[in-house]
């Protein structure tokens, strides 16, 4: 997945902030719970087994 950000910059230049477009963020968001819970299901399963 490319996620487009831009970043937000102080009067020096130093980066302060990041965007990113919302629908980006959406689906960041959803493959994020999935992983996350594939992990947790693999966890249980390793913790199953000791």
């Amino acid at each position: 997945m490319q996620i487009h950000v831009q970043y937000l910059t102080d009067h020096s230049g130093a980066r302060t902030a990041v965007q990113v477009p919302f629908l980006e963020w959406q689906k960041f968001i959803a493959e994020y719970d999935s992983l996350r819970k594939r992990a947790k299901l693999k966890d249980g399963l390793r913790d199953s087994t000791r």
